[in-house]
């Protein structure tokens, strides 16, 4: 048998503070952060918030890490950075969108109720105004909301209009 010569493998630049996914949490760590990202919190028996596993961070380790410093780990250690960044934070929103649907529909009675009893046009438009806004924001906090878009061409030419003729 004859040896054939192999290449040494690729030496790894040293992290410094600007290549490193987090300045906060140590290298040590961060293998055990994404680990918890990807498992079941006993406690909850739901997937690890990056809130929790901060607070676990704290608790367990005595390293204060922000949750944004927590999904930073997680992106770098991933392909997916900026997909996984978003359904973090729906995830974390989502238990926040029923409270704020409840809120949001005893201040709807409310102004239902002003509005009813009031006969200023400036309080029924300042009622409807401010309903409108809340809808939109529950709409776009629950994620149901997505951008519209309408093309305005036919194949790339424009549209003609045809008005009946005039007689």
């Amino acid at each position: 048998m004859t040896a054939t010569p192999t290449t040494p493998p690729p030496v790894a630049e040293p992290m410094t503070a600007a290549t490193r996914p987090s300045r906060v949490i140590p290298v040590a760590l961060q293998g055990e952060v994404v680990e918890k990202l990807g498992s079941l919190n006993p406690a909850t028996g739901r997937p690890w918030t990056s809130r929790e596993v901060s607070a676990w961070l704290k608790e367990a380790h005595g390293v204060k890490a922000s949750r944004m410093s927590v999904l930073r780990v997680q992106a770098h250690a991933s392909d997916k950075a900026n997909a996984l960044v978003i359904e973090a934070i729906r995830a974390e929103l989502r238990d926040d969108v029923i409270p704020a649907r409840q809120k949001l529909m005893r201040a709807l009675r409310h102004l239902d109720t002003i509005t009813r009893e009031s006969t200023s046009v400036k309080d029924v438009a300042a009622s409807v105004s401010a309903t409108t806004r809340a809808l939109h924001e529950l709409a776009h906090l629950g994620g149901v909301a997505a951008p519209v878009q309408v093309d305005l061409t036919s194949g790339g030419a424009s549209l003609k209009l045809f008005l009946p003729d005039e007689t």
